[in-house]
């Protein structure tokens, strides 16, 4: 067993009226399988699969859109969309077991990072 850390810092001085600042850690317990980072080209036509969905554990997974101007649309294994990342933008998602990952570009092919931990 090994243990992640995850950190989220949200800040803002302009973005309401009042300063915001919200700031998360948690330490995670991860176990194999682990993907530390990778790339993978992501299709405009058919989805590629990040997490299986006969994964019978939560996985936690990064995944940033490397691209200048295509969006990625991540889904679950059965194709429901539930997050679009915009050029350069990136996520931290905890995948319910036996749901799985896929994503898919538009707009023409992207380079996709990511990692993945199994808890």
């Amino acid at each position: 067993m090994a243990t992640i850390q995850a950190t989220l810092n949200i800040t803002s001085s302009d973005a309401t009226s009042e300063a915001l600042a919200i700031s998360q850690t948690n330490a995670i317990t991860v176990t194999n399988p682990v993907i530390n980072t990778g790339r993978e080209s992501v299709d405009t036509v058919a989805a590629t699969v990040i997490i299986p969905a006969a994964k019978a554990a939560i996985t936690y997974l990064y995944i940033k859109n490397t691209d200048a101007s295509n969006v990625i649309t991540i889904r679950t294994g059965a194709s429901v969309a539930y997050a679009d990342l915009g050029a350069g933008e990136w996520g931290f998602f905890p995948i319910k077991a036996t749901v799985g990952c896929e994503v898919i570009a538009s707009g023409g092919v992207v380079i996709v990072e990511y990692g993945y931990w199994t808890q």
